[in-house]
């Protein structure tokens, strides 16, 4: 079934699969994208709520892990948690995380923000543009 979703997205169905939080990990994320779907690992994939990182940096590694291993099951397209701090000044990890999405030319990025924050857009948009990337976002809050 192709429609605009999929063709942007590179996927064959229109699903994409909610982020889950600590629900996700590797395998259900190449599950979901190699079922068709869009499949994104959640901020503090493939770990449980006992083992949950209260660290920026463990919760960055944790992430780097995941992709990677995401990568090693899939071929297909998937994507990444994004949660925006409502100040970015403020903000230590998204910035981390996004040159994370770059670096591994990870496909879409599903936002949580209680606002837009240009500085994180803006810094997507430059991500895509030199990485290819694809971002899907919504502003809740």
């Amino acid at each position: 079934m192709m429609n605009k979703v999929t063709e942007k997205l590179g996927i064959e169905k229109p699903i994409i699969q909610g982020p889950l939080f600590w629900l996700t990990n590797a395998e259900m994320i190449a599950a979901v994208s190699n079922a068709g779907g869009m499949g994104t690992l959640g901020i503090n994939a493939g770990q449980y709520p006992t083992d949950t990182s209260k660290s920026h940096n463990q919760t960055f590694e944790n992430m780097q892990r995941e992709i990677q291993k995401t990568k090693a099951l899939t071929k297909k397209p998937f994507g990444i948690n994004l949660i925006f701090a409502p100040d970015p000044d403020k903000d230590a990890f998204t910035g981390r995380m996004i040159e994370l999405m770059a670096k591994e030319k990870v496909a879409a990025a599903v936002i949580y923000a209680t606002k837009p924050i240009s500085r994180w857009f803006n810094e997507l948009h430059n991500s895509r543009q030199s990485c290819g990337n694809i971002f899907c976002s919504s502003i809740c809050g």
